[in-house]
């Protein structure tokens, strides 16, 4: 093999890594191993893509004081978004409940948004929102390649800190 082509085998292999992991950098924000035990599951919901998929979302300590005392969370907060398909019935359509919330099926993925103010340089501003970085993970806690743009869809929140269920996190968390 010449160096010629090993040198485009190594920028070939690096672009795939980086369009795989698009849409976070599991290098930089770890899953955050027995958080259902020591995080709180502040809001179960249908995801707010349009997908037939069920988001049960977690907040550290840090956040949950945080988001109390109001205005954006301290740095050092972490949430966890457990990704489910929804329950399907027979003909294929998600199953309700009689609110209109979709009935969690199998879990697909595990999302992460951890805040930090000192990101390493090869994590640029371009791939995070404002100081949230972002990681997708398989049912296994392992990385998972994700094409989607995490920080892209928190942009819009800027007004609350990038978190779409600020407001629910400031809110009481339920027992």
């Amino acid at each position: 093999m010449s160096i010629r082509s090993s040198a485009l085998g190594l920028a070939l292999f690096s672009l795939a890594t980086a369009a795989a992991m698009a849409g976070g950098r599991p290098d930089h924000v770890p899953f955050p191993e027995g958080y259902t035990a020591s995080f709180t599951n502040y809001v179960t919901r249908n995801r707010a893509n349009g997908k037939p998929e069920i988001a049960k979302i977690y907040a550290n300590e840090t956040a949950q004081q945080s988001a109390r005392a109001g205005g954006p969370l301290a740095p050092g907060s972490v949430l966890v978004m457990e990704i489910y398909k929804s329950a399907l019935d027979a003909a294929g359509n998600p199953l309700k409940d009689g609110s209109g919330n979709m009935q969690p099926g199998e879990l697909s993925g595990t999302a992460v948004m951890q805040k930090r103010m000192d990101w390493p340089a090869d994590y640029g501003a371009a791939d995070r929102a404002g100081d949230w970085g972002f990681a997708l993970y398989d049912p296994m806690g392992q990385p998972k390649a994700n094409e989607l743009l995490c920080a892209s869809c928190h942009l819009p929140f800027a007004n609350q800190d990038f978190v779409m269920t600020h407001a629910m996190l400031a809110g009481p968390l339920p027992e």
